[in-house]
């Protein structure tokens, strides 16, 4: 009698827990999603995304609809796009176990070495080349709404010769272009153990670990991992360089007050150091200002998200695409005042102190990229030694005529990583220190 009885209160608790769980089903599927434009019956809002700089469309969209979050669908994809700081923090970070889910993504020469210990030789470096056809490929492969079988997995059944089944013969190519891309420089590795001539990197040292045999899975991995090292390094790094360069060349002024605390606290006769950059306050201020005004990804990599959820009144369904709007935050004036002037100031004064951009310019919660203060002491280092040895100036016939001028559009390309649009300078060495 007494097992009846715990069988009948273990059933009746059971019961409740599924009836509850059901009740709360119903509730968050009677919620609707966040607002955004509707599109297509079939494929949505796909030829209503720009091609180019689809941060400003989604920024616009918010103001549209006067709301921080917005949601669009692509095929039967429902994509979640947070336009503000708050949704970002609440979502990505605060309830990080249901927003982590994602398939995952920092000045090339030092993560080379990282990774391979390999040195590059010049700009034409067969490494380097194989890097950025790497970039490439990737880029086109993440682009929002190209790919059918991302929306509906039952197209991978479509043979490659048909309509639809595209994906298929470029995904072979693809495959096959970016497995000899990561063998060239693991190889290279390998020949360089076998010879005893290598030097000490992350590939070499567990190729080598231990004296252990590695098994092909094991080894696998380890190539990959590396990959994905110097494939970073390559390209957000350079973005955030290039995008300093011309910001130089547009604001003298912040130039100028960048060299003379270079020259105050590293000397004017040699190179800043490590242990320097980080007494360069003001530079510090210009990196921050670079991060947000020219961000070296606009919008941060898809998250998955898990299981249903409920935000501010709005359903995000399972397995929704949740995009931060990185742009959008970086730019936005409740924050930023002006966002659209560019001005280190704002991270200089204590009194009106700014939030710090790095908190959001190398992605949200547990994906975050991990090698960010790598990263930035690297940047660091790059701008540091520019500023002490050379002077960069746009050249003469677009150069404003005075400060009130207008400052020349800037245009962005568009991809995981964004890169500031073509541009012409002048660049030449400084005076030497006795004639500053």
């Amino acid at each position: 009698m007494v097992f009846s009885w715990y069988s009948i209160a273990a059933c009746l608790l059971a019961g409740l827990v599924v009836t509850l769980h059901y009740a709360q089903l119903v509730k968050s599927r009677a919620l609707p999603l966040p607002p955004g434009p509707t599109g297509h019956w079939f494929y949505g809002v796909k030829k209503m995304l720009p091609s180019k700089e689809p941060w400003k469309a989604y920024a616009s969209w918010s103001k549209k609809y006067n709301v921080p979050i917005i949601s669009f669908r692509i095929y039967n994809r429902v994509v979640i796009v947070l336009n503000d700081a708050k949704s970002v923090s609440d979502l990505l970070e605060r309830r990080a176990n249901l927003y982590s889910d994602r398939p995952k993504q920092n000045f090339v020469g030092v993560i080379m070495k990282v990774a391979y210990g390999y040195t590059i030789d010049g700009l034409d470096d067969t490494f380097v080349n194989v890097a950025e056809e790497t970039i490439k490929i990737t880029d086109k492969t993440m682009a929002n709404g190209s790919w059918l079988v991302d929306y509906y997995p039952i197209a991978r059944y479509i043979p490659p010769f048909l309509p639809g089944g595209e994906f298929k013969r470029q995904g072979k190519q693809w495959r096959e272009r970016l497995k000899y891309l990561s063998d060239v420089p693991h190889q290279w590795v390998k020949e360089q153990i076998a010879s005893g001539t290598y030097t000490e990197s992350f590939t070499s040292e567990f190729l080598t670990q231990d004296g252990a045999i590695i098994d092909h899975e094991q080894e696998d991995i380890i190539q990959w991992c590396a990959g994905g090292l110097y494939v970073g390094a390559s390209d957000t790094t350079v973005s955030a360089v290039t995008s300093f360069i011309l910001l130089m060349a547009l604001y003298p002024e912040v130039q100028i007050r960048a060299q003379q605390e270079i020259d105050e606290i590293c000397g004017q006769d040699q190179l800043p150091r490590t242990s320097q950059v980080e007494e360069l306050d003001y530079l510090q201020a210009v990196l921050k200002e670079v991060l947000r005004f020219a961000p070296v990804g606009n919008l941060a990599l898809p998250h998955r998200v898990i299981e249903e959820d409920i935000y501010n009144g709005y359903r995000i369904p399972k397995n929704a695409t949740v995009i931060g709007n990185v742009w959008a935050i970086l730019h936005d004036p409740s924050l930023y005042p002006e966002p659209d002037v560019f001005s280190p100031d704002r991270f200089i004064n204590k009194e009106r102190m700014q939030p710090d951009p790095r908190q959001w310019a190398f992605g949200f919660g547990r994906r975050a990229c991990p090698g960010t203060y790598f990263a930035e002491t690297s940047i660091l280092l790059v701008m540091a030694g520019i500023l002490a040895r050379f002077k960069i100036s746009l050249p003469t016939s677009q150069a404003p005529e005075d400060k009130g001028s207008k400052i020349p559009a800037i245009s962005f390309t568009t991809g995981i990583t964004s890169h500031i649009g073509l541009f012409d300078i002048r660049i030449k060495l400084r005076s030497p220190p006795s004639e500053r």
